[in-house]
């Protein structure tokens, strides 16, 4: 039984629209455990750890223990030793909240911008 040109669906228009056009492709840069890193990925996971050497030299500086300081800021000790490893989990960047590293820089009485490493990374790259 033939289908009414009319009676197709939005989503099949939307499909023939589309069919034609050249979408670019993304550029993946390697792979970390089965998931697809690209190019801003990377950059980010290198400003992450470069935020966990400021958080270890900080610390040393203050003479403080991961643990302790961990609770000063409000934070698991697993969870700060993941901000100094500059990841989450194995294989994915760290991506501390404003509240994480501000409390962290109160607990080692130094400036939030002595935590952020310089140059900051262009996360609007691409978009």
């Amino acid at each position: 039984m033939r289908q009414d040109p009319a009676a197709r669906s939005a989503v099949e228009t939307a499909a023939d629209d589309t069919a034609g056009v050249a979408k670019p492709a993304a550029k993946p840069a390697g792979i970390i455990a089965n998931h697809v890193v690209r190019r801003g990925d990377e950059v980010w996971a290198d400003y992450a750890r470069a935020i966990g050497v400021a958080l270890n030299r900080a610390r040393h500086d203050a003479g403080l223990s991961q643990e302790r300081l961990a609770h000063m800021a409000g934070l698991t000790r697993y969870h700060y030793q993941q901000l100094e490893k500059g990841e989450s989990r194995p294989g994915r960047a760290a991506n501390p909240g404003v509240r994480h590293l501000i409390a962290l820089a109160q607990a080692l009485d130094v400036a939030l911008m002595d935590l952020l490493p310089t140059p900051m990374p262009d996360v609007t790259e691409g978009r």
